[in-house]
């Protein structure tokens, strides 16, 4: 019986694969070992919570008016400290309650229900704060190529967005004071001594 000669790994292999880091800066391409597996569901920490544990909030006002959603919170990493807290905040759709979105938070104890749906609910102060600062001072116009430059950009970028924020600010104040009727008051009209 005859053994069949061991292959090495580079046996069969082309001078155009051969190519190393220096040819170009091209690397070779890696080939991944195990074909990519579809990840089972991940469970959800709100899927089995009574219906009783659910609250119907608002979150604060939106393009559309109030917005308002199912709320509930899960407790996880009780171990840790007596007066801080670790929760999973639940936010479910009322008109689709399959959509349901996360957050995590790490509070007091004492945090209530409805101060984590407030801060919450600040998400989208931040996120119209960063989309008006791509639209007028190009927050998402860098083409740089290190942390260093992205860096740079970003701290210019949002100092010229609150910059313009505080001039705006003191514009609308100047144009309310100019508009808003001078207040009468009895101290302001002078007194006759008849």
């Amino acid at each position: 019986m005859r053994t069949p000669p061991t292959a090495s790994p580079r046996a069969g292999a082309t001078s155009s694969s051969r190519r190393t880091s220096s040819t170009h800066g091209h690397h070779p391409p890696r080939h991944r070992r195990h074909p990519l597996r579809p990840r089972p569901p991940r469970p959800r920490p709100v899927s089995g919570l009574p219906r009783q544990k659910w609250r119907r909030r608002s979150c604060g006002e939106g393009a559309h008016g109030r917005r308002i959603y199912d709320w509930a919170r899960v407790e996880v990493r009780p171990w840790h400290r007596e007066d801080r807290r670790h929760w999973v905040l639940a936010r479910r759709s009322v008109s689709r309650p399959d959509e349901i979105s996360y957050y995590i938070a790490y509070c007091s104890a004492d945090t209530t229900l409805d101060e984590l749906i407030r801060i919450a609910g600040s998400r989208w102060a931040v996120e119209e704060c960063f989309q008006t600062a791509k639209q007028e001072c190009g927050l998402d116009d860098y083409q740089v190529r290190r942390y260093p430059g992205w860096h740079r950009h970003m701290t210019l970028a949002m100092a010229a967005h609150a910059c313009l924020t505080v001039l705006r600010a003191r514009q609308l104040d100047a144009d309310k004071a100019e508009t808003d009727p001078p207040s009468s008051s009895a101290s302001a009209s002078p007194k006759s001594d008849a």
